[in-house]
Parts: C-alpha cells; sequence; structure tokens
C-alpha cells in the first residue's frame, strides 16, 4: 500500500476541498472549530509556518491531508507538553475526506509514513493527542506502535536513531544524491564484473529494490542484494565501493 499513498505540499487550489472535507459529520466531530484548522492552511507561508502540511493522494486521487510539527515551535502554544529543544520532539495530525477509503488501512500507512519522515529529520519521540472518545484513531496510532504515556495525557512513541526501517527511509528519500567518482566506477565495474555504462543508476535500482537490506553502521550505509553489497557514505552519499557478498557454505 506504501507505493499508492503519496504526499504533496498543500495548494492554495486544495482548500476547498479540504474545507468540504472537515464540514463532514464523521470529521467535525473531532476536528471543531474548522475555521482555526483553514486558517492554519491559508496562513502556512506566514504565521504557520512551523506546520508541515500535505495532501495525500492515491495514485492520482486525493483522499486527504496530514500535517507534522516540531513541538518546540509550539510550546508556548500547547498545555499538554513541555518541550525544551527543537528538532527532538513531534507532533501529527491527519484526516481521511474520501468515505471510500476508510476502514481499508490507509490510516495506519498515512501515520507510518509521517512518522518516517519525522524521525528521518531528526525525532526521538513523536506525541499525539486525539480525543479520547476517538477510537479509530486511537486504534491506529497503536498499530503504529503508539502507546499511552504514564499520566494518560496522549500516545507517543520512542525511536532509537539507528532504528533500521529509518535507516532504510533516509536513504530512500535522498537517492537523487547518490554519486561516485570516476575511480568509484570503475572498481564497481571490476568488482561486480558489470557490463553497463551507469554504475550509479544501476546501484540507484538495486537499492530501492524491495528485498535491498539497508543498514547504517557509523558513518556508512551498506546495501544487501543480489549477492552484493553497495557502500554509501551517509553524510554525502558517495558510493564508496560494492563487492560480491561471500556465499555461505553449506
Amino acid at each position: 500500500m506504501n507505493k499508492q499513498i503519496i504526499f504533496r505540499p498543500i495548494e492554495d487550489t486544495d482548500i476547498e476541498l479540504i474545507e468540504k472535507w472537515l464540514m463532514k459529520p464523521y470529521i467535525k466531530t473531532w476536528f471543531s472549530p474548522i475555521n482555526e484548522w483553514i486558517d492554519e492552511i491559508c496562513k502556512r507561508k506566514d504565521a504557520f509556518s512551523w506546520l508541515n502540511h500535505f495532501m495525500v493522494f492515491v495514485q492520482e486521487k486525493p483522499i486527504g491531508f496530514c500535517q507534522y510539527y516540531d513541538c518546540f515551535d509550539t510550546n508556548n502554544l500547547e498545555d499538554w507538553y513541555d518541550v525544551t529543544a527543537p528538532n527532538a520532539v513531534y507532533s501529527l495530525d491527519y484526516l481521511i475526506g474520501e468515505e471510500n477509503y476508510l476502514g481499508k488501512g490507509y490510516g495506519k500507512t498515512i501515520i507510518k509514513l509521517l512518522t518516517e519522515k519525522v524521525v528521518s529529520l531528526g525525532a526521538s519521540r513523536i506525541i499525539v493527542n486525539p480525543d479520547h472518545d476517538n477510537e479509530k484513531s486511537i486504534g491506529v496510532l497503536k498499530a503504529n506502535g503508539f502507546a499511552l504515556s504514564a499520566d494518560g495525557t496522549y500516545y507517543l512513541k520512542e525511536f532509537d536513531k539507528k532504528d533500521a526501517s529509518i535507516s532504510r527511509y533516509r536513504l530512500l528519500e535522498n537517492t537523487s544524491k547518490i554519486h561516485t567518482t570516476p575511480l568509484g566506477a570503475e572498481r564497481m565495474k571490476r568488482n561486480l564484473a558489470l557490463e553497463v555504462a551507469d554504475v550509479v543508476g544501476w546501484c540507484v535500482e538495486k537499492i530501492k529494490e524491495k528485498n535491498c537490506k539497508i543498514t547504517r553502521k557509523g558513518k556508512n550505509w551498506y546495501a544487501e542484494t543480489d549477492h552484493c553489497i553497495i557502500t554509501i557514505n551517509a553524510h554525502n552519499y558517495t558510493i564508496i565501493t560494492a563487492h560480491k557478498t561471500k556465499r555461505k557454505m553449506r
């Protein structure tokens, strides 16, 4: 399902549709007052620039919207948390405005993708404060590994920055930056017996494969697939080398 869902930054032309969604009874119950949500979106480039709004698409159809923000930026606006440093604690919101897409796992995937996004930015904790009667939203959070805080105020999820799924997301999000040197390209051709002109393109396709295992160790990423390991510098996205893996003796 992840491949079907796409986020796009909200544009002014989306506001009419979002307002229509917010007026639907099953959404209005949890998102009142509606005018505040619309005001935040309309002022997203100035007064509310700390909010990151996105339209949610399944293929080419808009089905909802979502947002994330650094809680440090709103510390003086909220009374349910106290955050003392930036880029550590984030929060999320989302809605599905098209009824035909409810109850089919899209909410779970939206939260999963938002979570991966903010952790790739450096978050070590995400906190969300749904209405305690909103059982469906709470269920989506729990399905993504969120748990009720000790004082019962909100739901949270904490992260180890070495988490493998986050490393994979961060590398895949930046494949356009991947490059190598002429010597590196020649070395990889030799190590892997490649007969392709675009060595970087070949490596990127391998990295994007579903079965590619991506790990982060120290300053490098290691992408392992099809009996080869590709080593990429995690800071500048340079492919350092690639070589065949040794097959284990049975």
